[in-house]
């Protein structure tokens, strides 16, 4: 008797938070939406409770405070043969969210957090968009291609596993098609690769990916038709939080600019680096503060993309000299602004040095 009385103190005096779960939220479907549209987001996440709050960081997006349980999506998918079926695997909950985008809402990433009274997950994307969206109508086993028109940004994920999405689109001879996917921008781990197939069926080009991203894929169209993207994970696997933005577009797509930076409340000539561009250069006037500044084209383009840029408050150097052999020379301290533009180059700076002097070059 003494002893079971010992063993029921000791589970009495066990500390409330050695046994809480922390909340923790794995994905957000779709993850993102265009300017001036109201997005019901499915979220999902464990030990979230009946209502968890939700805590949006950025402007232009209306979000409530907190969210409300629906009915989780489940698809089994193909069973996994051992060990890779021993492994553990989370079973979170759906709730909802209505996500109003202002019509003027920033372009690009913004970031949320879930909190219960155990704790607050870690931070999460959601992209702003400023082309057409459609979500995936998703399905318990393979569905067939979905016709789109271009270009289009569209929300899918990759679930179950071995699932592959396929969407279709018509394209004229000599049109340009840029095929961008969007996945570790909001947390999501699908290694997505992309596929275009002609109008007979046929594979005419392929893109991997390459770390924690998908680079974009570009391809000349052969001829008028209707052809196919298809996307998947490239070790077929897939789950709820596979999540991906794929956009598509024969448009301007802008993915960089020539400086990379430059002074802070200065003028910068910039080359525009991307594909279907109709002004390649232009100016801009970066701003008094801050560390970086995006260049984006305008929405009447229908445009794609940002070049992101840095900001300082060096002197600026660009690379001019058509002999790369010659040295270009400059003063210190300054940014040097240059390209290896083919295989083989070599741009050589030239500057006066003191000795005993410290240099650091980055």
């Amino acid at each position: 008797m003494r002893t079971l009385l010992s063993a029921v103190i000791l589970t009495l005096v066990v500390p409330a938070d050695a046994i809480a779960e922390s909340p923790t939220a794995n994905c957000i479907f779709p993850a993102g939406g265009r300017r001036g549209t109201t997005v019901t987001a499915r979220i999902g996440g464990c030990n979230l409770h009946r209502a968890p709050r939700l805590h949006w960081i950025g402007t232009g997006v209306a979000a409530p405070s907190e969210l409300a349980p629906i009915e989780t999506v489940w698809f089994e998918g193909p069973v996994i043969p051992q060990p890779a079926s021993q492994r553990k695997e989370d079973y979170p909950r759906d709730f909802a969210a209505a996500l109003a985008i202002a019509a003027d809402a920033p372009l690009g990433r913004q970031s949320w957090r879930l909190s219960t009274s155990q704790g607050m997950t870690a931070a999460w994307g959601f992209v702003v968009g400023s082309l057409p969206e459609v979500i995936e109508q998703e399905v318990d086993g393979q569905a067939p291609a979905v016709p789109v028109q271009l270009p289009v940004t569209i929300n899918g994920r990759i679930f179950p596993r071995e699932d592959v999405d396929a969407w279709t689109f018509d394209a004229k001879a000599g049109q340009t098609v840029v095929c961008h996917v969007a996945t570790s921008e909001f947390g999501s781990p699908l290694d997505a690769r992309i596929e275009i197939r002609g109008p007979a069926g046929q594979v005419l080009c392929e893109q991997i990916p390459e770390a924690n991203r998908t680079p974009d894929l570009r391809f000349v169209v052969p001829m008028d038709g209707q052809y196919q993207v298809r996307i998947h994970d490239i070790g077929f696997g897939g789950l709820q939080d596979h999540i991906y933005r794929l956009t598509v577009t024969t448009g301007p797509v802008l993915s960089a600019a020539y400086p990379l930076g430059g002074r802070r409340g200065t003028q910068v000539p910039l080359e525009l680096l991307g594909a279907n561009l109709i002004e390649p250069v232009t100016s801009v006037t970066l701003p008094q503060v801050g560390t970086e500044f995006f260049v984006q084209l305008p929405e009447a383009q229908r445009a794609f993309g940002a070049a992101r840029l840095e900001l300082d408050d060096l002197p600026e150097s660009l690379e001019s000299l058509p002999d790369q052999a010659t040295p270009q020379s400059v003063t210190i301290p300054a940014i040097w602004n240059g390209r290896i533009q083919q295989p083989g180059d070599q741009d050589t700076w030239a500057f006066v040095a003191m000795k005993g002097i410290e240099y650091n070059f980055d």
